[in-house]
């Protein structure tokens, strides 16, 4: 059951763009360091991300996210002090160990003091155990244990924020051109919408692709333990558990819990838009998806069912919703991200 009957925005019905009289942009350089280790050919990585730029490199019209800051101090290639801030605006090809680690932290961090307690969480118990004892058998991390390619991930793993939307093309290596791009970080744009329909006045938020079934998709009863009505984009909340769970299995209980299924229309209007993020896999090199992924997109910010502020979603804000919009549909929105 849908949350509303609407019809298309302004952005979808006219296929215009909103002209905006204020821009602020900047120019942004793309975290190659990053990109090239979230890439699957550790050994010739800058080839390879050459050979399939179209699924590292920035796109016109995408979100873009800083990736200056470190999600904790022990990593080591953060550049911090360069002319231009480092942005991204993919996960290229990390592992799936990788991203569920994004996604629990996310989901598992309903408090600042919550979200402190897991990321480093991720560097005692993820990272440096693994380093330390050699041990095989740690639960946090699962069968991939000891892969120095998810310890190199876990380790440099940024602190995401939202640096604007990208004005122009920008690659992730120097073999294949320029690696800067304009940045709107201020103004409006007309921008592609996420899984979730986005309705006028609200608070936006960005999110991975990958974290869709983190959410709700329909308006119904949660099956937490107070039985709240959930609207669509709210968090999920685990059956009898509060959200107690604190480990990385806990995200595939939540992924179960009613997976988001996109209808017929909405996966038309999604291959049609897609278009504009390069090619798909008509020609794969080497027998490898050319089609771009882990990508990040804006969703409405909803309290959770019980009526809390979610600080995992709540640091993820950087816009407003001016013109609504479908599932996979062009709409309008202001950037905040001066302001945050």
């Amino acid at each position: 059951m849908s949350q509303y009957i609407s019809n298309p925005g302004i952005a979808a019905a006219t296929g215009t763009r909103v002209d905006s009289s204020s821009k602020h942009t900047m120019a942004c350089r793309v975290n190659e360091p990053l990109m090239l280790q979230w890439c699957t050919n550790q050994q010739d990585g800058r080839n390879y991300v050459h050979q399939h730029k179209n699924k590292f490199c920035v796109h016109k019209n995408e979100l873009v996210l800083n990736t200056s800051q470190p999600l904790n101090m022990n990593g080591t290639i953060m550049h911090n002090c360069k002319a231009y801030p480092a942005v991204v605006s993919n996960l290229g090809e990390m592992t799936i160990t990788s991203r569920n680690v994004l996604q629990w932290l996310y989901h598992f961090s309903p408090t600042g003091h919550q979200f402190m307690a897991n990321k480093l969480r991720i560097r005692k118990e993820f990272v440096e155990s693994v380093i330390e004892t050699k041990d095989g058998n740690n639960p946090c991390v699962g069968h991939v244990v000891g892969h120095q390619r998810v310890i190199g991930e876990l380790k440099n793993m940024p602190y995401f924020t939202a640096q604007g939307y990208a004005l122009g093309q920008a690659w992730a290596s120097q073999l294949s051109g320029d690696t800067v791009s304009t940045v709107l970080i201020g103004g409006m744009q007309t921008v592609m919408n996420g899984h979730f329909e986005c309705r006028a006045g609200q608070m936006l938020q960005w999110y991975f692709d990958f974290e869709a079934d983190m959410f709700c998709q329909d308006v119904g009863k949660a099956s937490g333990i107070n039985k709240e009505v959930t609207l669509v984009g709210m968090r999920k909340v685990l059956p009898g558990t509060a959200d107690a769970l604190d480990t990385t299995a806990g995200v595939a209980k939540v992924e179960a819990l009613n997976p988001y299924k996109a209808s017929a229309i909405q996966q038309d209007r999604k291959r049609y838009n897609d278009r504009e993020l390069g090619a798909l896999d008509g020609m794969p090199l080497g027998g490898k998806s050319e089609v771009k992924s882990n990508i990040v997109l804006p969703k409405p910010y909803m309290l959770r069912s019980d009526g809390g502020n979610h600080y995992g979603d709540h640091i993820r804000i950087f816009a407003k919703c001016i013109s609504g919009a479908r599932p996979h549909e062009m709409m309008d929105l202001m950037l905040m991200t001066q302001s945050l």
